[in-house]
């Protein structure tokens, strides 16, 4: 270490050296130490600018994956909630859809391929995928471009609209195969029942259709006893009326509702006033024409009414049936009579005038029979000797006799609430019983069978509601006008069946069934033909005075129309 200290040059020997030297007068040794210090810092400073530049790319590489992860943790739940919100657009889409279709299964087609949405283990996800072509049955991830998202919800909103056009187009094709159904079925109607009805007097020509169609499926009886059981009536009428006809409409109308066995009608006319076939007009109603032909019973002293009701002993001239129940025109079937087919022997309904229920006397308004050949040929000479000092009970009297007199066969007797005369009505004991025994309050015994609706106390009102004769239905009492028989319980019940019989018949004009079919002049009197005004109630002090009225045809000198 000696020897290197003296072998350099101290601080002054070199002051001294550069003073002598001076400027311009560069000394070799000098240079050279100068030359290795500027190598030996450069060196290093390279090292170090290295560092730096690595120091400054792992920053910047940091601070991108910071950037990234920043934008990761902002932007991964608006894409998440991007997803739920294009989720909500769909159901609610589908929603109105399916309340547009009508149907939660709707059908949606795309360019390729028709699907069905509503079903899979995830409706909603099933629903996206349906509707967006190419998407993935799994869920969308949450970093899905949002770009993406957007075309696939312009997609959906176009399939969405194809879709209701779609729905628009299958709407047209149902309401056009609907009107085609419509039309088929009344042509069908039309070509069953001739001649065809126009303008109904009773109610919309469309109705009428659907009345002819209810009863198609009443024109077979399928029970094995059809064949065999029957109702039979008459209807007599003089040239130009029309009365046993008309009522044997409602009669064939109500046995349409209630019963599984078809009617016979026992008739003398062949067409209708208007030219309508009877027996065709009937057809339609189910009902089975004969023709009714005149009885010599040898009575000369009965009059012409009372001759003609004994042409009913044509009744047991009808063996292809096994039993017949007889039911007279002027009368209402409210329910069903057939349980008397299953009854053994003869059957009639009461006549019991007082309204007791314990007459022994019987009416033939209602009569179970037996068709025979040989009861027929007996009777009719019974006929012939027979005393008719009570012509008004021929008839009654002619099998009462036979019957019971001279064959011993018994008569049974109808209960009240099973047939009864309208003019007893609420006389019968119901079959409507509390728990402590007691019948419950109310009306609750309209019989089966009513045997004319009563009316006025005089000769030729005893049924003015199982009848189209308004005059005599129409009661004036005091100031008030009032239909009377607007206050029966069943005459609007005869009412209705008359005139939906007529409109299935097809009869376009039968004699005065016009007007009374019309609701504005049965309840209200309006119309020319109706005769005025009617109330639906009459003055109090005319009610508690209990003021006597009188029918129209007793009025004289009755007002003017309004």
């Amino acid at each position: 270490r000696t020897g290197c200290r003296d072998s350099m040059p101290s601080t002054s020997e070199s002051d001294d050296f550069r003073r002598r030297s001076g400027p311009g007068r560069p000394h070799s040794t000098g240079v050279i130490e100068a030359t290795g210090l500027r190598k030996n810092n450069g060196s290093r400073g390279g090292v170090r600018m290295c560092v730096a530049v690595c120091l400054a790319v792992v920053s910047f590489l940091l601070g991108i994956g910071a950037t990234l992860g920043m934008l990761w943790w902002y932007y991964a739940p608006l894409l998440e909630e991007t997803q739920e919100n294009l989720k909500v657009l769909v159901d609610a889409k589908l929603s109105a859809a399916d309340s547009a279709n009508g149907s939660e299964d709707s059908l949606y087609k795309d360019s390729s391929h028709v699907r069905r949405v509503g079903h899979g283990s995830d409706p909603d996800q099933t629903a996206v995928n349906d509707l967006v072509p190419g998407t993935p049955e799994d869920k969308s991830e949450p970093g899905r471009d949002a770009a993406q998202l957007s075309e696939q919800a312009e997609m959906l909103k176009a399939n969405l609209k194809k879709s209701a056009l779609a729905n628009a187009a299958l709407q047209a094709q149902l309401e056009e195969a609907e009107q085609a159904v419509s039309k088929l079925k009344h042509d069908l109607a039309a070509s069953k029942v001739q001649p065809p009805s126009p303008a109904s007097p009773c109610m919309h020509s469309s109705v009428a259709d659907v009345l002819r169609l209810t009863l198609q499926g009443n024109q077979v009886v399928q029970n094995p006893q059809s064949q065999k059981w029957a109702y039979v009536t008459m209807a007599h009428d003089t040239p130009g009326k029309e009365t046993y006809l008309i009522r044997a409409l409602a009669l064939a109308r109500s046995l349409n509702r209630l019963s599984r066995y078809p009617l016979v009608l026992l008739a003398n006319a062949t067409r209708w006033s208007d030219g309508t076939s009877v027996a065709t007009s009937f057809e339609a109603l189910g009902v089975r024409i004969l023709p009714l032909h005149p009885i010599a019973s040898g009575d000369t002293s009965s009059t012409h009414l009372w001759a003609v009701s004994d042409w009913r002993l044509q009744a047991w001239t009808l063996t292809e049936f096994e039993k017949l129940v007889w039911i007279d025109t002027d009368a209402v079937v409210y329910r069903s009579l057939d349980w008397l087919f299953a009854r053994p022997g003869m059957w009639a309904m009461r006549d019991d005038t007082s309204c007791a229920d314990h007459g022994s006397e019987f009416s033939l308004g209602l009569l179970v029979l037996y068709p025979n050949t040989t009861d027929y040929k007996s009777l009719l000479e019974l006929a012939g000797k027979f005393d008719t000092a009570d012509s008004g009970h021929k008839s009654q009297s002619l099998l009462s006799t036979y019957f019971i007199d001279v064959h011993g066969k018994p008569l049974n007797l109808l209960s009240s609430v099973e047939a009864s005369h309208g003019r007893c009505l609420g006389q019968a004991s119901s079959p409507y019983i509390n728990p402590d025994g007691s019948t419950v309050q109310g009306y609750w015994s309209t019989p089966a069978f009513v045997h004319r609706s009563g009316g006025w106390d005089s000769v030729g009102y005893d049924n003015v509601c199982f009848s189209p004769e308004l005059s005599k239905q129409k009661y004036y009492v005091g100031v008030s006008i009032l239909n009377a028989c607007q206050f029966n319980p069943l005459a609007a019940y005869w009412r209705t069946s008359l005139c939906e019989a007529v409109m299935i018949a097809g009869i376009r004009d039968p004699t005065s069934v016009g007007d009374f079919c019309s609701d504005s002049c049965y309840y209200l009197g309006e119309g020319a033909a109706c005769g005025g005004r009617l109330n639906a109630t009459l003055a109090y002090p005319e009610y508690y005075a209990k003021t006597k009225g009188m029918p129209e045809p007793e009025v004289s000198g009755r007002p003017g129309q309004p």
